[in-house]
């Protein structure tokens, strides 16, 4: 029965019949409504838009991502009891989600190597670069935006393996920050 489920759901697939959620990057600026923002993303990527998340990849998520995600001052995050709160200095910001991943069981050896001011869409923010290894031992390295308005904290995170990938889509990343707008 299970073989007969499975290849029913393999041919709706092939027809088309089940929706796959990814989609080529837009030539064009794109608006993500659930985080607010437009931005231009890379040519030649993949993205998948969520209701809590936008996330881009161009080879696949565990070679490299690239997530935007804004967090209201209310939600809870996931591996931290630590909370954001309006008025926070983006330095603040950063211990936030730097503990919410530090305390993320699926991540070892979690260290943030860098972290200093930034403007992110005309906003004073900060920037940091981090590492851990996975599960298998492998090492990733990312980098790290945050800012605040009013009662949202957004977070723009790209994050590939330390060897060949980190440093290849690095620039990529760098251009979809610069061109990040908050829209109002």
């Amino acid at each position: 029965m299970r073989k007969v489920f499975i290849g029913i759901a393999f041919m709706l697939l092939l027809t088309g019949c089940i929706k796959r959620p990814w989609s080529p990057t837009p030539t064009a600026e794109h608006f993500a409504p659930s985080q607010n923002v437009r931005l231009t993303l890379p040519e030649g990527w993949m993205l998948n838009s969520r209701e809590d998340v936008l996330l881009v990849t161009r080879d696949g998520i565990l070679l490299q991502n690239v997530i935007v995600a804004a967090v209201h001052v209310d939600d809870e995050l996931k591996y931290t009891k630590k909370k954001f709160k309006p008025g926070m200095l983006p330095i603040e910001q950063a211990g936030v989600i730097h503990d919410n991943m530090a305390s993320n069981p699926n991540r070892a050896a979690f260290k943030v190597l860098s972290k200093k001011p930034a403007q992110v869409a005309g906003h004073q923010a900060f920037r940091s670069e981090v590492t851990y290894k996975d599960d298998d031992g492998l090492r990733y390295r990312g980098i790290l935006y945050g800012f605040m308005q009013n009662d949202w904290f957004y977070l723009v995170r790209y994050m590939a393996p330390e060897r060949h990938y980190f440093a290849r889509d690095k620039d990529q990343f760098e251009n979809i920050v610069r061109s990040m707008r908050l829209v109002v």
